[in-house]
């Protein structure tokens, strides 16, 4: 959704400007005012999520045929937690097809400590686009690691294994292996 579809209620907007923008001792019958009603507060999102997150650590998808992961895919992923000793206990996976993530309202929601994204561009959550994949940068405290789509990782060919070994490094790093 771009800006120019938000729309705004006239409560909403009355709560962004809690004081007049016009001086109240006005005899102008023209003038319209607008009364201040209670706080108004914008929803943010909840995002579904698959795992328990107990260490904060989140992988974003985009998968828009299942609800999480292919069983495939949640089998990769459950090998590469084992070698981190880790579960999906530790974990986050939230699948960004069926709505926008707003990184701010994900990040206030999980509080992940590092965020893997799997497939998706960085600047379709907010960032900026020139993150390299297997990289590690950070972003409001949060390790960032952008990461090629899962079914190119998951081939047994010469392509997927130099990317498994890429990601590898790339845990080492995160985790301490």
């Amino acid at each position: 959704m771009g800006i120019d579809q938000i729309e705004l209620t006239p409560e909403m907007i009355a709560s962004l400007y809690p004081d007049s923008l016009l001086d109240e001792n006005t005899s102008d019958p023209a003038v319209n005012r607008v009364e201040k009603k209670t706080e108004v507060s914008i929803p943010v999102p909840e995002y579904p999520f698959l795992g328990s997150n107990n260490q904060h650590i989140c992988f974003i998808t985009d998968q828009p045929d299942v609800e999480f992961l292919a069983e495939e895919q949640f089998n990769f992923l459950k090998k590469i937690l084992f070698a981190c000793k880790s579960s999906l206990e530790d974990i986050a996976v939230v699948n960004a097809a069926p709505a926008l993530i707003h990184l701010s309202a994900l990040s206030n929601q999980l509080l992940p400590r590092i965020i893997f994204l799997w497939g998706i561009q960085p600047e379709s959550v907010g960032l900026t686009p020139d993150l390299p994949p297997f990289s590690i940068s950070i972003w409001n405290q949060i390790s960032i690691v952008p990461v090629h789509s899962m079914d190119l990782m998951i081939m047994d060919n010469p392509e997927g294994r130099e990317l498994k070994k890429r990601l590898w490094n790339c845990l080492q790093k995160l985790f301490n292996l």
